[in-house]
């Protein structure tokens, strides 16, 4: 091969690296495939995108989010991707575009002083940061951002991001500020323990296993401080944050949003309260008190045959798969399907027990 030529295979194959590096764009990256980019791919998107510190602050805005961040380039571009890839999933379940045009604001401070300082600065010394790690807050008549505190850790920044980042993309999504205090934090905490990489369907069936609220529905049910839907529609944000015991209000709000997300029927009440706020009606508009009434039943088998009969199985049947005691966790998926066989989860129990079943029919024929 001749010098002239191996120039231009060369010259070539720079080329093609550098469109790969520039369709390396940030823009609509998903964040676990940025996660798994080469250093070098990632320090060109970073010295890309990541305008230099400004009042102590990195800066990126790529497709939804306006990032803020006083810990480093990579950790502004990193956290940019993230909500970036958070904003999508949690639209998908949306129909229609949000109604607030602009990019939701975030800010990703390193400790719990510079925290407290940018929401002091933020508010004009309105809102105090007190004992949290992670707040929504709008203020005034137009502004608004999320603010979170990475001194504990990623782990537990990314669970708050969601939590919080939830009551601002409502907000984004409903143009309201006025968005009833048990859908809002019912749909926090059904989308704090999301995970990016999963589907939207995934991350509403992993959630009933994630969550702690799942054990307070199945030790306060129905009448050991568990909250009605009709009284729990009814609390007022104020009521809610003088509860005396305001862990069984988020419990409550978290099962009534789960059970929303279950299913068709459930997501017909979803969409009317979501369409409802957007069109800017009263929360007793959207739903009358007959509409309540039919969700509460709904409500009800929700919770007796999905959520109490999981909480009574589900975490079994896990240990059992994981400690290889087949004959238990046969007893138990077999018992947990009998009593709920109409439970989406007792039937993945039932199919999964089967495959392995059959797995160990097949090995001791081999």
């Amino acid at each position: 091969m001749n010098s002239l030529l191996q120039k231009s295979i060369y010259s070539f194959l720079i080329f093609l690296l550098t469109i790969h590096l520039d369709t390396l764009s940030a823009k609509g990256i998903e964040y676990n495939k940025y996660l798994n980019l080469a250093q070098k791919d990632k320090e060109r998107l970073i010295k890309k995108y990541v305008k230099k510190p400004k009042n102590g602050f990195y800066n990126v805005a790529i497709s939804n989010y306006d990032v803020y961040c006083d810990i480093s380039a990579a950790k502004t571009l990193q956290m940019t991707i993230m909500m970036d890839s958070f904003y999508n999933r949690f639209s998908s379940i949306f129909t229609g575009k949000f109604k607030l045009s602009s990019r939701p604001k975030l800010y990703i401070l390193k400790n719990n002083q510079a925290y407290a300082k940018a929401i002091n600065n933020y508010t004009k010394g309105v809102i105090d940061a007190g004992w949290s790690i992670g707040m929504y807050i709008t203020y005034g008549n137009s502004k608004s951002a999320l603010f979170a505190n990475q001194e504990k850790g990623d782990k537990d920044v990314q669970r708050i991001l969601f939590h919080e980042g939830t009551h601002q993309l409502l907000h984004y999504y409903t143009g309201s500020r006025q968005i009833p205090t048990w859908f809002n934090e019912g749909m926090a905490t059904n989308f704090e323990t999301w995970q990016i990489e999963r589907s939207v369907q995934n991350n509403i069936s992993n959630n009933l296993y994630e969550t702690s609220r799942r054990h307070s529905i199945a030790n306060s049910y129905p009448n050991n401080g568990y909250v009605p839907f009709n009284t729990l529609f009814n609390i007022s944000s104020s009521q809610w944050s003088q509860s005396p015991n305001p862990t069984n209000n988020y419990a409550s709000a978290w099962v009534s949003i789960n059970a929303m997300l279950s299913n068709q029927k459930g997501k017909s009440f979803f969409n009317t309260m979501v369409s409802g706020l957007k069109a800017g009606k009263k929360s007793t508009s959207i739903m009358s008190s007959k509409t309540r009434a039919n969700f509460n039943e709904f409500l009800k088998k929700h919770i007796t045959s999905t959520v109490i009969p999981y909480q009574q199985y589900a975490l079994k049947i896990e240990n059992a798969f994981k400690e290889g005691k087949r004959q238990q966790a046969t007893e138990l998926v077999s018992n947990y399907y009998s009593k709920h066989p109409e439970s989406p989860y007792a039937q993945y129990y039932l199919h999964a027990n089967s495959i392995m079943e059959g797995k160990k029919v097949k090995e001791s024929l081999s």
